[in-house]
């Protein structure tokens, strides 16, 4: 079986997968780098699903050398992926080692739904939107902070604004501090996102799909019709992809 890793800046995820089926999954606070061996709890899993191979994307370097320890104790030899992975789409951008594995992980799933071109929206820590034209060209996209980041650098640097729990506002006009965060936050990341959507549409091709992924996604779909498709696991199956076809490289 495979286990499928994704090391994001605030969390962890980890999929079992049994012939491209899901059938466990984790979620967890990425671990500091100083804690005294944050993977252990891994091991009960390593070993209940009998994990012959382990695919990882990571966007916190730190946290790599330890994870790959720990797999090599339980045996396992884990691969990272980065813009040196072979994929099966080209990486047309400046500087390719600067693409985050999660990105290169979410376009490569995204084949799994949808042909060329398509655009990838990925909500978490930050709010990525991500270009793969018709010939199969990752072309880039856009990083932003996304609305719990937003809502704490706005706290960590106005002196007379507050820390608020993220709720979906009812509308745009607020009448309190906290619901004015709120409403500034999201309206204008919609805003925002819609504007973005449109105009890398207009570069790739009118009829190029958008799916949408990342913990707060559920956030935009009901309210941004150019989501075509909301897919929770994209990264994970994107991972899957990525490890099938190099083994079947491997076996040419």
């Amino acid at each position: 079986m495979l286990l499928t890793i994704d090391i994001g800046n605030t969390a962890v995820g980890a999929t079992v997968f049994r012939n491209r089926v899901p059938i466990h999954r984790l979620r967890f606070p990425t671990p500091v780098s100083q804690a005294p061996r944050p993977w252990d709890f891994l091991s009960q899993t390593c070993r209940e699903f009998k994990i012959k191979d382990v695919m990882i994307s990571s966007v916190v370097p730190c946290l790599d050398r330890g994870l790959e320890l720990f797999l090599r104790e339980e045996g396992l030899t884990p691969r990272f992926l980065d813009h040196r992975t072979p994929l099966e789409i080209t990486l047309a951008v400046d500087h390719p080692h600067e693409v985050g594995a999660d990105r290169l992980a979410d376009v490569v799933g995204a084949l799994e739904f949808a042909s060329p071109p398509f655009l990838v929206v990925d909500s978490g820590t930050a709010l990525t939107v991500d270009v793969v034209d018709a010939r199969l060209r990752y072309l880039g996209g856009v990083i932003v902070p996304g609305v719990e980041l937003s809502i704490r650098c706005l706290a960590a640097n106005a002196a007379r604004l507050e820390n608020v729990d993220f709720t979906v506002p009812e509308t745009p006009l607020a009448r309190n501090t906290a619901d004015c965060i709120r409403a500034g936050v999201f309206y204008t990341h919609l805003g925002g996102l819609e504007l973005i959507l449109r105009e890398f549409r207009h570069m790739v091709g009118e009829s190029a799909t958008v799916i949408a992924t990342g913990g707060a996604a559920e956030l935009f779909k009901d309210r941004l019709v150019a989501i075509d498709r909301l897919v929770p696991d994209l990264i994970h199956l994107g991972l899957l992809r990525i490890h099938e076809g190099l083994r079947v490289a491997e076996h040419d």
